[in-house]
């Protein structure tokens, strides 16, 4: 049997074979891909009730109260709006442009779909300025929770990292603002998702791998970083934005589930599965919902991988749920320029900041429940998946040698419990 070192060798070489065989195939080595703001296409792919949604926010927003927030920011600088933007599920960006070229962006918060859905196959959806189908449109309590935890948080870890998170100069957690829906008003960074810019290359769901080495290593630095914020409970950052020190900041419920906080991995494993469950469906014990059911068979999938050899966790490190490459900024090299979504970061288990970002070309079956085929299939994920746990404890190794705690291994990614919990991360993340 190979050695360990060997197997790595052998990885990297893989690595590199690859990578060359991009360069052979590549029309033109200096290319770059236009990035940020200037591939803006107003989201075209958006239909029904996704372009119904975009459209009644966009009609509803004011365009010069807009200006108007904005240029008081500034002691009155006159600024112009974006008329084209980007939106994902959650938010619509316009950036916004000073008259000293200085630039910003406004990221609003898109009211639930659940207000434009209407019982037509096409799920066409009728709206007026304000009301849809006689129903006041306002983002829910638990968006605004996620949203006002989510600043909390961004807020705390430029203060305590050096993470690259942009600046923020103004929010508002309210439905009846001057805007009509919650917004963060913050630094414009000029990059594209990673997700995007590996879509250039052939495949949006794995990073080309000329960069594949230089993109982990990075990945693996911001992660090592925020696990090293330790808490004694697992939940979310909690604290009044406008006022709480970054020194009196606690953990309190996960914002996502309003569950929490939990002492225990047990506690955590019992409740969190029925709490997802929960915020994805308005039933969670209906019998003929399939996602109910996988739900269902977690918890007890998660109490059996606990392994009973370690001792039990009473310190637990910060860890961001949807670290992918839907939420990292980069440029056309895949240097990292922003990680821009904090709304799922809470302090966990060390199974669970064993977790690999999204779309790496890795992402993961439901034990259980059969393999999930849509990314690939499993051995060439797989093989991704050693790849970065690879990369990762190098990183982290170089790191021990300057005394800082290990706070990660490569074997401690392929536990049975890191694997159960990345399960429903998954779940998770395709069911919302």
């Amino acid at each position: 049997m190979s050695s360990r070192a060997e197997q790595e060798r052998s990885r990297e070489e893989e690595v590199n074979e690859r990578a060359e065989q991009e360069r052979r195939h590549a029309e033109d080595e200096n290319h770059t891909s236009p990035l940020g703001s200037d591939t803006w296409s107003n989201e075209p792919r958006y239909e029904n009730i996704y372009r119904a949604r975009l459209d009644f926010v966009l009609n509803k927003v004011s365009e010069a109260a807009l200006q108007e927030l904005v240029s008081s920011l500034r002691n009155g600088m006159r600024c112009t709006i974006s008329r084209n933007y980007a939106a994902g599920n959650f938010n619509l960006v316009k950036k916004i442009v000073f008259e000293d070229d200085v630039q910003w962006i406004i990221r609003i918060r898109l009211p639930p779909l659940s207000y434009f859905m209407a019982d037509t196959p096409r799920g066409e959806a009728s709206y007026s300025e304000t009301e849809v189908r006689g129903s006041r449109v306002i983002c829910t309590e638990r968006d605004l929770e996620s949203l006002k935890s989510e600043f909390l948080t961004m807020k705390y870890l430029r203060a305590k990292t050096t993470i690259p998170i942009p600046r923020i100069y103004a929010y508002s957690l309210q439905n009846d603002n001057t805007i009509g829906f919650p917004y963060i008003i913050m630094d414009y960074i000029h990059g594209t998702t990673a997700f995007h810019l590996s879509a250039k290359f052939g495949n949006p769901l794995s990073i080309p791998a000329r960069y594949l080495n230089h993109y982990y290593t990075q990945v693996t630095k911001i992660t090592r970083e925020l696990a090293s914020l330790q808490f004694a409970l697992i939940g979310s950052l909690t604290g009044d934005p406008d006022s709480v020190t970054m020194d009196e900041v606690k953990i309190g419920p996960i914002a996502e589930t309003g569950e929490g906080p939990y002492e225990t991995a047990q506690d955590f494993y019992t409740n969190y599965p029925a709490a997802i469950a929960g915020a994805l469906y308005s039933d969670p014990q209906a019998p003929d919902s399939g996602g109910c059911e996988t739900i269902r068979r977690l918890p007890g999938l998660l109490q059996t991988c606990i392994e009973e050899t370690c001792p039990q966790e009473v310190i637990y490190s910060l860890t961001n749920l949807e670290m992918g490459t839907h939420n990292i900024l980069v440029n056309n090299s895949f240097d990292i320029l922003a990680v821009i979504d904090w709304d799922t970061v809470i302090a966990a288990l060390s199974a669970v900041r064993h977790q690999f970002p999204w779309c790496i070309g890795g992402d993961p079956g439901i034990p259980g429940i059969g393999p999930i085929k849509a990314f690939g299939e499993w051995e060439e994920r797989l093989e991704m998946c050693r790849v970065f746990a690879a990369i990762s404890e190098r990183s982290i190794d170089e790191e021990v040698k300057d005394g800082k705690e290990r706070l990660f291994s490569a074997a401690k990614f392929f536990s049975k419990e890191a694997l159960a919990f990345r399960a429903l991360a998954f779940f998770r993340i395709k069911q919302s």
